[in-house]
């Protein structure tokens, strides 16, 4: 799954515990249908390690990530590397 927006991916990791389909949207840059699609795979897996939520319309973050197969580490490598570019007016 691609992340358009990487910083907005890291700013949901560590601001969030939880996330809703406002938040997906805004992720992926998608439809509605598209983010209820997403948010269903995470539920899905969420009932199947027992996970719970403390609002009903949400999903863990961490399972979503790892569903969704977002490497919060690789992100931060990238956008790192990507800030130390830019302030040395490489890109």
């Amino acid at each position: 799954m691609k992340v358009p927006d990487a910083r907005k991916a890291l700013e949901l990791y560590y601001a969030n515990t939880e996330i809703n389909s406002s938040d997906i949207k805004a992720l992926f840059n998608c439809a509605s249908s598209t983010a209820t699609r997403l948010k269903k795979q995470v539920l899905e897996e969420m009932a199947r390690l027992g996970i719970k939520t403390w609002r009903p319309n949400n999903v863990d973050i961490i399972v979503a990530y790892k569903v969704w197969m977002i490497d919060v580490g690789k992100l931060e490598t990238k956008l790192t590397k990507l800030n130390k570019l830019k302030n040395a007016n490489i890109l």
